[in-house]
């Protein structure tokens, strides 16, 4: 365990309009955060503390081929490999992370997966609203263009980079508020394509496919190798909402400020109850987009096509039916829990440990019964008390017996480095951990009594009162209605 190390670099950057504090005691980290965000002057208060160290005596072992994210309640963790961890307290608005300096050498990696991933975990709480939609520059105006998936919203926008427009994002569009003004963002990542793009852009036969995140199998091509110019940030002026339609053909209808407001909503991840806040500046964001020129477009054909007749249709040269209905299934999928935040916890108990008290809630009885091997069940008590939740994961490998960890003001955090965390936020009193299913009873309470040993340690000076039906307010959420 690493605890409070000295972090003497620090710099100040932009991160879709919100201002992130960075320290470390790497130059490299920084150096990676410059490649992402631009740098901004150190005045000013920063929305996001973010504190990286780098061990310089961590191995060169490798990152996972697909890193693990998990979170409850405010606490988010994040898992890129042994020896490189991330904890996001979004309530605090503080980050810590423990990097090999393998990791760090890696700045591609940083800029495609670590940045983007914390801007869009820290997103709701920074002032930053993340919807899912290109954006590309048309005379010094943002386009953005949406739609479900399949809708062809990858490939019209690769067309139109390709045509000239400034190419801002191509899935990901990050918007932040500037007075009246909206500001939509992007992060200098690859445009991504499904691999069945080659039949209409046969000069991408070359590109190999790769997995990523979402699981999808796709090719990546950066806008430069298409002579398209990057743009950072954008001014929307009109949105896009495409719908497939077989055969050929391009028709508009105009959408009404409720129905795109409604439409954007409905794309927002859920927030647990104590991020309930953050909701109302995303939502008041939707609101002043919506306020926008927005159209439904029918369309069918290549993606050239469409793209000639889209930039006509921008310049008036396309006629414009206005009073056709719009036909637009506003429904979208639910927002899938890819952190696993929501899954209920019923089983709850009361532990005593010394003078240590704490109360678990677990989605395992197999998890208390090895509590109970370590710590006193206690009777419930109405006094302060720590906060533990605990859920097992049976896709993990099993657990391996020698933790590393990091420890920076009130966080800490215990990688058992097959995936398996404690993290824990000493002020607010609260702890969450994941724990493989398949790791055996007895290494299961090894793995438990080393939780525990670091929970009573960190202790806490001004513990939370736990609310009556802690399992069930554990569980709770903010929906966008």
């Amino acid at each position: 365990m690493i605890r409070n190390p000295d972090l003497p670099l620090h710099a100040h950057f932009s991160a879709a309009g919100s201002r992130w504090g960075v320290r470390s005691n790497s130059l490299e980290v920084l150096q990676a955060v410059a490649e992402t965000f631009p740098r901004l002057n150190h005045r000013g208060r920063a929305t996001l503390t973010v504190e990286i160290y780098v061990d310089q005596n961590a191995g060169t072992t490798s990152l996972w081929s697909v890193p693990q994210f998990r979170g409850r309640d405010h606490l988010v963790f994040a898992d890129y490999g042994p020896d490189a961890c991330m904890l996001a307290d979004l309530r605090a608005r503080h980050v810590i992370g423990r990097f090999t300096p393998a990791t760090v050498h890696d700045v591609s990696y940083w800029k495609r997966i670590i940045l983007p991933i914390l801007l869009g975990v820290a997103a709701p709480v920074v002032g930053v609203t993340a919807l899912h939609c290109a954006c590309l520059q048309y005379k010094g105006e943002g386009l953005l263009i949406t739609g479900e998936s399949g809708s062809g919203k990858s490939t019209l926008s690769f067309e139109l980079a390709r045509r000239g427009l400034d190419f801002v994002s191509d899935d990901w569009t990050y918007f932040s508020r500037a007075g009246a003004d909206v500001l939509a963002w992007g992060l200098p990542t690859n445009i991504k394509l499904l691999p069945d793009a080659v039949v209409h852009f046969p000069e991408l036969q070359n590109h190999l496919p790769s997995i990523h995140l979402n699981g999808e199998l796709a090719l990546e091509v950066t806008p430069e190798g298409i002579n398209a110019k990057r743009s950072v940030c954008s001014r929307p002026g009109r949105i896009f909402v495409l719908e497939r339609q077989p055969g050929w053909g391009f028709e508009a209808a105009r959408l009404a400020p409720n129905e795109i407001a409604a439409y954007f909503q409905q794309s927002l991840e859920r927030l647990p109850a104590c991020l309930a806040r953050s909701r109302e500046a995303q939502l008041a964001t939707i609101r002043a987009l919506a306020q926008m020129e927005a159209w439904h477009l029918r369309c069918g054909g290549s993606p050239q096509a469409i793209a000639t007749h889209l930039l006509q249709f921008c310049d008036g040269t396309f006629p414009r039916r206005a009073a056709v209905p719009s036909s637009l299934q506003l429904m979208r999928r639910e927002w899938p829990d890819m952190l696993r935040r929501f899954v209920a916890l019923p089983c709850v108990q009361t532990f005593s440990f010394g003078s240590f008290q704490l109360q678990v809630a677990s989605d395992s009885e197999r998890i208390l019964r090895g509590l109970s091997h370590i710590a006193e069940p206690a009777a419930v008590s109405t006094a302060p008390c720590f906060s533990w939740a605990i859920q097992e994961e049976p896709a993990w490998p099993r657990c391996l017996a020698l933790p590393t960890g990091l420890s920076c003001g009130s966080l800490s955090f215990l990688s058992f480095r097959q995936h398996s965390f404690l993290a824990c936020d000493r002020q607010a009193g609260r702890a969450i951990s994941f724990i493989a299913a398949t790791t055996p009873d007895r290494e299961l309470e090894g793995v438990l009594e080393t939780m525990l040993l670091h929970l009573a340690c960190q202790g806490t000076a001004t513990p939370l009162r736990v609310p009556p039906g802690f399992a069930l307010s554990a569980g709770s959420d903010v929906t966008t209605s």
